[in-house]
């Protein structure tokens, strides 16, 4: 009997040094290199990191041959907000949202900010920050926005995971954690305090996953699906952040499907959320069947490029939404 359990346990021994061996030709290696940081950020207890404030930092990053994939800097305001060269426009405008909406790796004119401000005219001020999703956007608001006419978060497949705090947002456990008791939002500080036991299993899961060939091939996360009720939270904390936003202004929160959705396939997700969100009233701006085609991305980063960019912001600057806003200004 012993041998037998000895034999089993030497097969599957064996079994799993061959499944990593064999991942470790497959496993794909990071081809760029920071050659200065990338991110020039400081811890916040109420966000988890901001950006510092009146601030210039200038971010490069190169392929493995040494060529530049973008050398780009960014300046922030006294608020910790990215600023670009405006105009006085008409209408101000507050956009929320992760690295897309931030512009990362993008000059100052080739970002969201800068051509909705010359599309519409408006001042935009960006909240974004790259990693963000809306569990920040809703603490921003909550912790008070200015008046303006509008608010556009711009929504990604991925911001289910920050939402969520799954081992795909490894770098946000001390940011906001949000979930539902029956059916009523609640916030227990960051990840890492509301839910301490579940946080720690995710990051021995990923130091474990950082050393295994096979976990990255495979690319295993923990939970090992999203699930409806990931989909739930995460719109109910987008309708939060409208009625927060809403509340404090006369403007209008609106969420924009980003064409990150057409590039990604996600049509399964794609569906739960519009139904989720005609449930909580959330409105919405849909341009998730843009093409987003490798010539509208940053090389060696995949992040939008400023073709993308301006074409977007013209989309949105003539949207009938967008005009009746305008009208009522």
């Amino acid at each position: 009997m012993s041998k037998n359990i000895l034999l089993c346990l030497g097969t599957v021994l064996l079994l799993l040094g061959v499944l990593e061996l064999t991942a470790g030709f497959l496993v794909h290696k990071d081809t760029t290199i920071e050659v200065t940081p990338l991110f020039n950020v400081a811890h916040d207890e109420h966000l988890g990191y901001t950006l510092h404030k009146n601030a210039a930092h200038t971010a490069t990053l190169a392929r493995e041959d040494g060529s530049i994939c973008y050398n780009v800097t960014y300046t922030t305001d006294e608020h910790g907000r990215r600023i670009v060269p405006q105009t006085e426009g008409e209408q101000h405008l507050l956009i929320f949202g992760g690295s897309v909406a931030y512009g990362q790796g993008l000059q100052d004119q080739d970002t969201l900010q800068y051509h909705l401000a010359r599309h519409l005219p408006a001042i935009v001020s960006n909240y974004a920050v790259h990693g963000y999703g809306p569990s920040h956007a809703l603490a921003q608001i909550d912790a008070g926005v200015p008046a303006s006419d509008a608010a556009l978060f711009f929504f990604i497949p991925a911001h289910v995971n920050r939402v969520v705090g799954n081992t795909l947002a490894w770098w946000l456990y001390d940011s906001p954690y949000y979930y539902l008791v029956n059916d009523e939002l609640r916030r227990d500080g960051s990840f890492r305090t509301g839910r301490p036991v579940r946080t720690r299993v995710y990051e021995r899961f990923l130091w474990v996953k950082e050393r295994s060939n096979f976990l990255q091939v495979a690319n295993v996360n923990l939970p090992l699906w999203a699930t409806k009720d990931d989909v739930e939270v995460t719109a109910a904390v987008l309708a939060a952040a409208k009625v927060s936003y809403e509340a404090q202004t006369n403007g209008t929160f609106i969420v924009v499907f980003h064409p990150e959705w057409n590039r990604t396939q996600d049509k399964r997700g794609y569906t739960a959320f519009t139904h989720a969100f005609a449930a909580h009233n959330v409105t919405v701006l849909d341009y998730s069947d843009y093409p987003y085609t490798d010539d509208k991305i940053i090389p060696c980063d995949n992040h939008p490029n400023g073709v993308l960019n301006k074409e977007l912001a013209a989309l949105i600057a003539d949207d009938p939404l967008v005009l009746s806003l305008k009208k009522d200004s």
